[in-house]
């Protein structure tokens, strides 16, 4: 992956020559110190503070420890840590990645997210950490797992192992933002495999990070979890740019 994002990185050099990054946001030329976001779009980016769900990371009233939804719904993975509350800006900047081509955004995304889930990360103690996959034909067609590089860049911040093929996407899934609950439980039936022969070489590692851009219900990061468990992992735990509102 360093070499990867090695190759990455010298290309947004060159890119920066000829097209000078601008605000996700308000598409301003950055100056100085500035990146990702402007001076000014910073303080609209939907950083979640106060009280957050001790399971997903959600935003909580401070009544309860845990959101609604994870008092209602069981989970596989561990717990959760998500940077950013997915409203409409988190929606657009994600689209842009997603479908505009605008790869270079993840960096700062990435390094905020390695950033504030510091703790988090330190308390897990993984020993891998690896990205939800996308299917193989919108790889070729996207070029680039947004998922990937942001688990790549969280794996370089802390020395953690990278791999991007130890779970894989069986089958091609609907969206799961056009489903509903029920939709997309059964959505993501058997649609990830962990690779058992690659899985040999980590049969000694018992605690994985599986990173996503955007959680909501937890159905995908729950069956990624469920994967890793029945090869032989005993802890999963996410990381995500973004939480959604889930099932309520």
């Amino acid at each position: 992956m360093k070499i990867i994002w090695k190759v990455v990185y010298i290309s947004s050099l060159i890119w920066d020559v000829f097209y000078p990054e601008k605000c996700m946001l308000c598409g301003k030329i950055l100056e100085g110190r500035e990146s990702g976001v402007c001076r000014v779009c910073v303080n609209k980016m939907p950083y979640i503070s106060g009280d957050r769900c001790i399971k997903c990371s959600k935003k909580t009233d401070g009544l309860d420890n845990v959101c609604v939804d994870c008092a209602s719904h069981r989970h596989i993975y561990r717990q959760g840590y998500a940077l950013f509350g997915y409203d409409g800006n988190m929606e657009r900047i994600i689209a842009d990645i997603k479908y505009k081509g605008k790869w270079r955004n993840i960096e700062w995304l990435a390094k905020e997210l390695a950033y504030h889930a510091s703790l988090y990360i330190k308390k897990w103690q993984a020993q891998l950490i690896v990205p939800v996959p996308l299917h193989k034909s919108k790889l070729r067609k996207r070029g680039f797992n947004q998922a990937g590089l942001v688990a790549g860049i969280i794996a370089d911040e802390y020395g953690i192992t990278y791999d991007d093929r130890l779970i894989l996407r069986r089958r091609r899934t609907k969206p799961q933002k056009k489903l509903d609950d029920n939709e997309r439980k059964n959505n993501l039936k058997n649609a990830f495999y962990v690779d058992r022969l690659r899985y040999g070489k980590y049969k000694h590692l018992k605690t994985i990070i599986v990173v996503d851009d955007i959680y909501t219900s937890g159905s995908t990061v729950d069956e990624c979890a469920a994967e890793l468990i029945r090869a032989g992992v005993e802890n999963v735990y996410f990381l995500s740019l973004c939480v959604g509102n889930g099932y309520s």
